[in-house]
């Protein structure tokens, strides 16, 4: 019974992708809204008993080290790095615009409330984070090249592992100087960051070892394949029987994993192993994508109120800003400069996680704070998502990087006298 009603869902999220790409906007905005009406607060398709299943749980680990394969395998070093010290810039400059900006608007708007101001630390925590599947996959979608989408992967990459360097450590001080207690910040950190990088590493090194020159097609597929089933298996291992109570980020393992797969396999491999993993990708990214929404409320966007509206600008105006002076900084292309700040906007999922940690050492001390925390964050990344992404596509086709776009200009290229 749980199989098919897993199976329902996801043929009503797919149908919903495809209707919503029928009106130009990306796959993902269909799979997000249709979720949040599959879950408790709808149809109960998928029900918390269901997703509370071990063999659910395993199954979004695999999705989650797929998603993370989709971002990986974009980072070939000899592709990006002419690149390398700009991401790195404006990633640097993302994170720190973004926390300033928002914790300073947050810790005055809270002030004028009358709640305590040490909850606009964590606002300006979970501001910086950007989903990392969202803006890739509207890359995959339209097909992009160019010098804003082919810096994604490499800019959502940096965020998902500088995020939890800031966030973690961020929360644990505050929870520990609220609650009195004392935590191990250092040890979470090693576990959850620098233990799924490694496995993930090593074992894609290895294995794109095994591929050579002479390697078919079809056997690299399957090698990559197998690459992740292994990441999978080991990563599944270590966080049920060995990281019982600090998991791994599962999705740091398959961004290592494939990105060190496509580096070290012939060059000439790459483009028709990326090709071949699209399909897989978009269906993993989807469960991925429908298991995160289906917690969400659609009423939640009703309880947001106006300080939803201000976390959403005042983190809009720290995105993109940050964006902007790294760009700036790093000399990095004009286009960048103007819109890097739009696309690295996404926010569901990983704010959400951010905002139950948040409010979960805030409920003890300030029970009425720590619920107004997760209904904004929830609220806001609802609507962030829904306007983002089509933007995000828009402004792909504008700069003509969207494939059928490139096409479009190119045949006017023809038409011009020579």
């Amino acid at each position: 019974m749980f199989v098919l009603r897993f199976l329902l869902a996801m043929l009503i999220a797919y149908f919903a992708g495809e209707l919503v790409k029928k009106i130009k906007f990306p796959a993902i905005i269909g799979w997000l809204i249709v979720a949040m009406f599959l879950g408790e607060h709808g149809l109960n398709l998928l029900s918390p008993e269901l997703v509370s299943t071990k063999v659910y749980q395993s199954l979004m680990v695999l999705m989650q080290i797929l998603v993370g394969s989709m971002v990986g395998y974009k980072l070939v070093y000899r592709d990006i790095k002419d690149s390398i010290s700009k991401v790195f810039a404006m990633g640097i400059s993302d994170l720190v615009v973004t926390f300033a900006v928002v914790t300073g608007a947050f810790a005055l708007i809270l002030h004028l409330l009358g709640l305590p101001i040490i909850a606009a630390l964590l606002f300006g925590g979970i501001a910086i984070a950007t989903a990392p599947a969202p803006p890739v996959s509207v890359v995959e979608q339209y097909d992009c090249s160019g010098p804003l989408s082919d810096s994604v992967p490499s800019m959502t990459a940096f965020n998902s592992v500088m995020v939890n360097i800031v966030f973690f450590p961020l929360v644990s001080v505050i929870g520990a100087v609220l609650n009195e207690s004392s935590t191990s910040v250092l040890g979470s950190l090693l576990i959850m960051i620098l233990a799924p990088i490694l496995l993930g590493g090593v074992i894609g090194l290895i294995a794109g070892k095994l591929v050579g020159k002479n390697t078919s097609k079809q056997q690299s597929f399957l090698i990559y394949l197998f690459t992740m089933l292994v990441i999978y298996a080991l990563d599944n291992y270590l966080n049920w029987q060995v990281f019982t109570e600090t998991q791994m980020m599962s999705l740091l393992a398959g961004i290592a994993g494939s990105c060190a797969f496509m580096n070290v396999v012939d060059p000439e491999k790459v483009p028709s192993l990326q090709m071949d993993l699209g399909p897989i990708h978009s269906y993993a990214l989807m469960i991925f994508i429908v298991n995160l929404s289906i917690h969400l409320n659609p009423a939640a966007l009703f309880d947001g109120g106006m300080l939803m509206v201000a976390y959403i600008l005042i983190r809009a105006l720290g995105k993109y800003l940050g964006c902007y002076l790294g760009a700036k900084i790093s000399h990095a292309p004009k286009v960048v400069e103007k819109y890097m700040g739009v696309i690295m906007m996404p926010h569901s999922g990983v704010s959400i996680m951010f905002a139950g940690i948040a409010a979960y050492n805030l409920m003890g001390v300030y029970p009425e704070l720590a619920n107004l925390l997760q209904i904004t964050i929830s609220a806001a990344a609802l609507i962030i998502e829904i306007i983002s992404l089509p933007l995000a596509g828009m402004v792909y086709r504008k700069l003509g990087e969207a494939g059928k776009e490139k096409e479009k200009l190119a045949r006017q290229e023809d038409l011009l006298p020579s």
